[in-house]
């Protein structure tokens, strides 16, 4: 089995990027417990295993760093929304959970594999199923039309360690190797391309949206954000309660035939796929 990292910024690429994986690339949850993770997220298990029962299902899960987690056949993705771009640069957070990880998921996998894959040469299907062959890291990026290029190269600085062949990558492009590593840069604002495959899915509904956020009945708070509101009150019609993460993922206003018209989603899809290698 093969484990692919995705870094993005936030909650709403994260969830994004999910729908991508679910409807245009057919993975689905990984509906399994925190005990049956394999080689290396098994690391992530020990540092949550105070706070989570072993037997947890991954899909009930709530915590900032802990990954989402998606199958298809031989390929899992962990998808993980690390915050903003100074998160990849530095590779730490306030609480430095960041740089552990990394560290967990990629310094000595490679020797602990070979052990892992010597040891299990006789075991069942099931038991080699507990260790990856592969493990690949993307990073995804929000649009920044000022800066891409000195940020591409501050990332490749800090992720030198782990790639060391990624001097000449380029944006939207994937370097294969031993460990495959990919950088996307967004080309539209997540929130700007989730609100138009909402919109085509039910456009009057944001035309009410619209006039109530213009001329809205009470004042906006300090964090009012206009495109996070379009997307949290159209959500809303349809479920009720959830968050905007929880909305965009479970939504029927994202479906096949407008992920598929949108040039922006297939372009995604395909480098996802050949990140991969499917």
């Amino acid at each position: 089995m093969n484990l692919t990292i995705i870094f993005c910024e936030g909650p709403h690429d994260a969830a994004f990027l999910s729908v991508i994986l679910m409807k245009l690339l057919s993975f689905k949850e990984y509906m399994k417990s925190i005990k049956d993770l394999p080689f290396p997220l098994t690391n992530i298990k020990s540092n949550l295993s105070k706070k989570f029962s072993d037997e947890m299902i991954l899909t009930d899960i709530r915590n900032q760093w802990f990954p989402e987690i998606y199958i298809n056949n031989e390929n899992l993705v962990a998808v993980y929304a690390i915050g903003s771009k100074d998160k990849y640069k530095t590779l730490e957070s306030k609480d430095k959970k960041a740089v552990d990880l990394l560290e967990e998921l990629f310094i000595d996998y490679r020797d602990e594999m070979e052990i892992n894959k010597i040891k299990t040469k006789k075991d069942s299907d099931s038991e080699k199923d507990k260790f990856i062959d592969k493990i690949n890291l993307g990073l995804f990026f929000d649009l920044d039309k000022d800066n891409q290029n000195d940020l591409r190269l501050d990332i490749i600085k800090a992720y030198k360690n782990y790639f060391p062949n990624i001097n000449d990558i380029k944006s939207d492009s994937v370097i294969k190797g031993t460990e495959n590593f990919g950088l996307y840069f967004f080309k539209k604002d997540v929130d700007d391309l989730i609100i138009e495959l909402f919109k085509q899915y039910k456009d009057n509904i944001f035309d009410y949206i619209d006039r109530y956020l213009d001329d809205p009945p009470v004042m906006y708070g300090k964090d009012f954000n206009y495109k996070k509101a379009h997307i949290s009150i159209a959500g809303q019609l349809q479920n009720s309660g959830s968050t905007n993460g929880t909305i965009i993922k479970r939504s029927g206003y994202i479906n096949e035939t407008n992920l598929n018209n949108s040039k922006e989603c297939n372009n995604i899809a395909e480098f996802l796929s050949d990140l991969m290698e499917i």
